[in-house]
């Protein structure tokens, strides 16, 4: 049985999965006023790793629709490792997968990036960026721009210095 706290569940299962986990963990849930939750199972479990990756996701990826983690200085290698290991487990226990990992940087984290076509990157590039940004690119891409700064604005955003042709 493994304990977490409600206001601690991104800290708590980091520290957990900084080790190798093999079994299916039993959790329970100490909440905000320090009392332990009623409830246990394959729920809880369900959860509490629910509730860890909207926590992630706020506080450690960037993008609009499909989000990638950002590298932080409090984050050390162990901490990147208990990230992978807590994917893993959430997808081979729970069967739960977070859709909103980039799907580029996932399949660049599994694969030789050369096997991805442009298309595939463009795509998850696309869901990154914001609604704004993506009417800009499909301006962009279909020669739909009002002037050559638009352009340059987009591209100095990702810092592409380039004089674009």
């Amino acid at each position: 049985m493994v304990v977490v706290h409600r206001a601690r569940i991104k800290e708590d299962l980091v520290s957990i999965f900084q080790s190798d986990v093999k079994a299916t963990l039993s959790f329970r849930v100490v909440d905000l006023q320090g009392r332990m939750e009623v409830g246990e199972g394959e729920g809880v479990a369900r959860d509490i790793i629910s509730t860890f990756w909207q926590q992630l996701f706020s506080s450690a990826t960037i993008g609009d629709v499909e989000k990638v983690p950002v590298t932080r200085h409090d984050y050390h290698r162990s901490t990147w490792e208990g990230l992978g290991r807590i994917l893993v487990y959430s997808f081979q226990k729970l069967g739960f997968f977070p859709l909103c990992i980039s799907r580029a940087f996932l399949a660049s984290c599994l694969f030789v990036e050369q096997t991805m076509d442009d298309a595939f990157i463009l795509t998850s590039f696309r869901n990154y960026i914001t609604c704004d940004e993506r009417e800009s690119l499909d301006g962009i891409s279909q020669g739909h721009f009002r002037d050559d700064e638009d352009l340059l604005d987009f591209l100095g955003n990702y810092k592409c210095y380039k004089l674009p042709t």
